[in-house]
């Protein structure tokens, strides 16, 4: 939900500076830790703008991966950073980052504090997207404070006004938002309709948006006890997130599909499901993983002692 982005417009690199990557992915697995050290040096000696640009280009590699220190201090750095660069604009975006960290921190009060300064800044700029955006923001905060009633009613505020033909990426996550906030709600066929609509914009999605999406359409299915088609969403979601290298999500998909196949008594395939999503919690330094590894294993314990193997792998097709 905190996916939108907003384009930096980096300096000239220096001769012999290569722009080009095959692989995002892996580059940012590569280079991650020489980006935290450039935001360190860049505050150290003053150059504020590569600070908060830098903090800005890796924060989303950072939360995905569970390295919230590292989000927190390079969020923190950047917001010191455009405050002295005296740009409300900037600011107010940065704020977002400082918000994301606050509330995976569970400091739901602080995110929400930052989000209402953001917003306050948007709106007296008259930046109806940015305003947009922020209001996102504050729906993943109430999601992670479980109030889906008071989520659901921003999301659907923000879907009304990402009418089809406004740009893919924000229609996706409206509609994304509003299935996944249905499903919490016990409303599956609401869920499931949204859900294929942006399910039909993928071709043109980013790959982390469109594995969020087929993860929210398996949950929607799932509720409505159609496993097999929940299956198939629930493994596009899993190749994704693996291509991706995104561990600790993979994982997450592998165990929301045991549940499914726990819930229409396939007893052997969801333990098979639940052992793929421990062996990659097992791999993953995200701090949720310690709680979903405990999880796995109250699961896999109540497991009939024979499993049967269907073939998955993480990530297969």
């Amino acid at each position: 939900m905190f996916e939108p982005r907003h384009r930096i417009e980096p300096g000239h690199p220096v001769d012999g500076v290569r722009t080009e990557v095959a692989d995002a992915a892996v580059w940012f697995d590569t280079e991650h830790p020489a980006l935290l050290a450039a935001i360190d040096l860049a505050a150290q000696q003053g150059f504020d703008t590569h600070v908060w640009q830098l903090s800005w280009l890796v924060r989303d590699y950072l939360n995905r991966h569970g390295l919230w220190h590292h989000l927190q201090t390079s969020q923190l750095a950047a917001l010191a950073a455009a405050q002295r660069s005296g740009t409300p604009p900037v600011v107010a975006r940065v704020l977002w980052g400082v918000a994301l960290a606050e509330a995976n921190l569970g400091r739901y009060e602080a995110a929400h504090a930052h989000l209402l300064r953001s917003l306050a800044i948007f709106t007296a700029a008259g930046d109806q997207l940015s305003i947009a955006f922020t209001r996102r923001r504050i729906v993943y905060v109430l999601t992670q404070q479980d109030d889906f009633g008071a989520a659901l009613e921003l999301a659907e505020a923000e879907l009304a006004q990402s009418l089809p033909g406004t740009g893919p990426e924000q229609r996706a996550h409206a509609l994304n938002t509003v299935s996944w906030l249905c499903s919490q709600l016990g409303r599956f066929d609401e869920a499931v309709a949204h859900a294929r609509e942006a399910v039909a914009l993928v071709p043109l999605l980013r790959p982390f948006t469109a594995a969020d999406l087929w993860d929210t359409l398996g949950s929607a299915q799932a509720g409505q006890g159609f496993v097999d088609a929940a299956e198939d969403s629930y493994r596009r979601a899993a190749q994704i997130y693996h291509q991706q290298g995104a561990t600790f999500l993979e994982a997450q998909v592998w165990r929301a599909l045991g549940d499914a196949r726990q819930d229409a008594g396939r007893d052997a395939e969801a333990g098979h499901a639940y052992r793929l999503a421990f062996d990659l919690v097992a791999a993953t330094r995200d701090p949720r993983a310690v709680r979903l590894g405990t999880d796995l294993q109250r699961l896999l314990h109540r497991q009939p002692a024979q499993d049967v193997s269907d073939g998955m792998r993480p990530g297969s097709p």
